[in-house]
């Protein structure tokens, strides 16, 4: 009984060191990195804000951001979403796990007045974020100013003048003197008269107004270099027959790295109850899409999808072509404002 209890012993214990082995190899297996399944790319960057200070309006703003790959899988970058009046380079598209690359953005100031947060979205592989955000922020002054920056004269009627005016003013210790008006479009006129600190101008529309939208602008040219030439956007509107709401196709830009497409809807009826058709719908972006349903007898839905609410499309705009004797062409301007999207 002895010699058996003793043999027993020895068994339990190679088991006992047989079980520990199996245990520890399992340990180390499950501890190892599943390659495949969890290998991603990580987009990271370690001043994702650029504060360029005060600056002139007659300047512009460059910065060279880090981006880093924190992840375990290879970096691609993609295309780099901004604001009008930038310009955005990355060194290279793609990019090794633990390695870095850089984006050089390049801001120019000229419009612009008082502080400033720009975003720009980088785009890339990134599982967790599709779309990374860096900031360019600041404080832009005016050594010259024009106010307003743009006129909208609103709803007018084609056969009226309408006036309204355009205040040129300087702070430099040197005066700035306008050496040259220029009226671009021929539903507008200009003139200016010299003040003690600039100029005021007079702008009016010219009538007949075409149904629909005038655009146009006033170049101011002047004999400072930094400001050489001002642009003054102008734009009226006639009443047409066809009635569209909204006129302008109002965005919202993302918050952060959070951006996701959105959608609007635009509506169309004829006023007289004309019949007519949409021919085509020209859209900025290739990723949008637009749906178009009829309404009633004289009247027609739009449903435009995938709108990314980047920056880069303020100052865009879609048009809509149609078969209306009298309106072939409506045009709808893109708006884009900061802050949390709007869904």
């Amino acid at each position: 009984m002895q010699k058996e209890s003793f043999h027993k012993g020895i068994k339990f214990t190679k088991l006992r060191k047989i079980f520990r082995a199996v245990l520890a190899l399992s340990l180390s297996v499950l501890s190892l990195p599943v390659m495949g399944a969890s290998s991603a790319p990580k987009i990271a960057c370690k001043a994702p804000v650029y504060d360029f200070g005060t600056m002139d309006s007659s300047e512009s703003t460059e910065h060279t951001f880090v981006i880093l790959n924190e992840g375990t899988a290879d970096l691609e970058i993609g295309r780099i979403r901004g604001c009008c009046g930038a310009t955005a380079v990355s060194a290279t598209n793609r990019v090794a796990p633990g390695t870095n690359t850089t984006v050089k953005i390049k801001f120019t100031l000229a419009g612009r007045q008082g502080i400033q947060k720009k975003a720009f979205y980088v785009a890339s592989n990134d599982p967790t974020q599709p779309y990374y955000q860096l900031m360019m922020s600041g404080t832009i002054s005016l050594m010259v100013s024009v106010q307003p920056p743009s006129i909208d004269f609103g709803r007018v009627q084609k056969d009226t003048v309408v006036e309204q005016e355009v205040k040129f003013s300087y702070q430099t210790k040197n005066a700035v003197s306008i050496t040259n008006l220029v009226v671009e479009g021929k539903s507008f006129s200009a003139s200016k008269e010299t003040t003690a600190d600039g100029a005021r101008i007079k702008v009016k529309t010219v009538p007949p107004l075409p149904q629909g939208v005038s655009y146009g602008k006033i170049l101011l040219f002047t004999d400072n270099t930094k400001y050489s030439k001002i642009e003054v956007p102008l734009v009226a509107t006639v009443s047409r027959d066809i009635v569209v709401v909204p006129e302008e196709i109002s965005l919202v830009g993302g918050d952060g790295n959070k951006v996701e497409p959105v959608k609007r809807y635009v509506a169309m009826r004829s006023r007289s109850g004309k019949k007519f058709s949409i021919l085509k719908t020209s859209l900025p972006e290739e990723e949008m899409k637009a749906e178009i349903s009829p309404v009633g007898d004289n009247g027609y839905k739009i449903e435009i999808k995938n709108i990314m609410p980047f920056e880069d499309l303020e100052g865009k705009t879609i048009i809509i072509t149609t078969d209306h004797p009298e309106t072939k062409e409506i045009i709808l301007p893109i708006h884009v404002s900061h802050g949390n999207t709007r869904k």
